[in-house]
């Protein structure tokens, strides 16, 4: 619950900056999911970004993003599930690239 509402805020907050600029926002949002739990969630925010007028939405696995896309994006939003108080692996390993 706590993850989603960190997202929901950065997300928020991306929206609202797509909405006063009047450019075209591009967010990438990047997920790390083994059961399918975080990809919702990513989706949900994504569809959420997506409603808004101005900004376009990259959704990536943390498989798939690329450095362009990261440098290419307004704002990223990262997902990713806990374990031991710590991101997974895979999404530590994107963040250090």
């Amino acid at each position: 619950m706590r993850n989603f509402l960190i997202i929901s805020l950065i997300a928020s907050l991306i929206i609202w900056q797509g909405a006063v600029s009047q450019t075209r926002v591009k967010v990438l949002i990047v997920y790390y999911s083994v059961q399918g739990h975080t990809r919702a969630m990513a989706e949900a925010v994504a569809n959420g970004a997506r409603s808004v007028k101005g900004v376009n939405v990259k959704l990536l696995s943390v498989k798939e993003a690329q450095i362009s896309d990261v440098l290419s994006a307004v704002a990223i939003i990262i997902g990713s599930p806990v374990y031991n108080a710590n991101v997974a692996p895979p999404m530590q390993e994107f963040i250090n690239k």
